[in-house]
């Protein structure tokens, strides 16, 4: 099918953490307590999968530039970490602990200018972080968004 991109992608991450990262205070008991990289235990591990399952569409206008329409769909499990932290996305997309998707419409203005504008909406189970043990999370998040992009 002409103009029509499809795309997936597929992630995994295993932390290992070697020691304490973090020493912090029980409020209660005022004993310390030691923190690891996604865990409780200062040697412990932990494993995680991402995914991304998206489609492109070209519109076939070259008066207004071929613009595209698109879709995404992203799942992270609880121990997934994503370390691109130069995502242009606004509110961790790519990063999340459970489900969510976009639609977008592209709209390219000039020569490595474009303007998107999109719907996305996240449905986290577990909170993000890197350090301690992650909370289970009931959170829903959409957004709507409008981006300039100026690629040189």
């Amino acid at each position: 099918m002409s103009g029509v991109t499809f795309y997936y992608s597929q992630s995994w991450t295993v932390i290992n953490s070697k020691g304490a990262q973090i020493v912090g205070v029980n409020p209660v008991t005022g004993m310390p307590i030691t923190t690891g990289i996604i865990t409780s235990e200062t040697g412990g591990s932990s494993k995680g999968t991402g995914t991304i399952l998206g489609i492109n569409y070209k519109i076939p206008a070259a008066v207004i530039l071929d613009p595209l329409i698109g879709a995404e769909y992203v799942k992270g499990s609880q121990n997934y970490t994503n370390f691109d932290f130069t995502s242009d996305q606004p509110f961790a997309f790519y990063d999340i602990r459970g489900s969510g998707y976009q639609v977008s419409y592209t709209q390219p203005l000039a020569s490595g200018l474009t303007v998107r504008i999109g719907y996305e909406a996240v449905k986290a189970d577990h909170t993000n972080g890197l350090f301690g043990v992650y909370c289970h999370n009931n959170d829903k998040v959409s957004s709507v968004y409008a981006k300039l992009r100026a690629d040189f």
